[in-house]
């Protein structure tokens, strides 16, 4: 299943990714590594696909409304933290 909901995140064509960017299900947390230190971050959006996968955390690039990188730029959460699409 997990596998599953990742390809069906990760949109790719033998050229390039396309990005999409999500919003996150309510309290999602972000880490500094998988079960690493807590990230605080602000209002966020993640952009797929992850940067990286790690068993069930995914590397995910940070990006506000607009689609420019916030601080940190990227942070890990459960790769199950995706909630709804927003655009690509």
């Amino acid at each position: 299943m997990k596998h599953a909901l990742l390809i069906a995140f990760s949109l790719v064509t033998p050229t390039q990714a396309l990005a999409a960017v999500y919003g996150t299900k309510p309290g999602t947390v972000f880490s500094t590594a998988p079960h690493g230190e807590v990230v605080e971050v602000g209002p966020h959006l993640i952009q797929t696909p992850a940067l990286e996968f790690r068993d069930e955390w995914c590397l995910f690039k940070l990006v506000d409304g607009r689609g420019i990188p916030i601080n940190p730029p990227a942070a890990w959460t459960k790769c199950s933290n995706l909630h709804r699409l927003i655009g690509n």
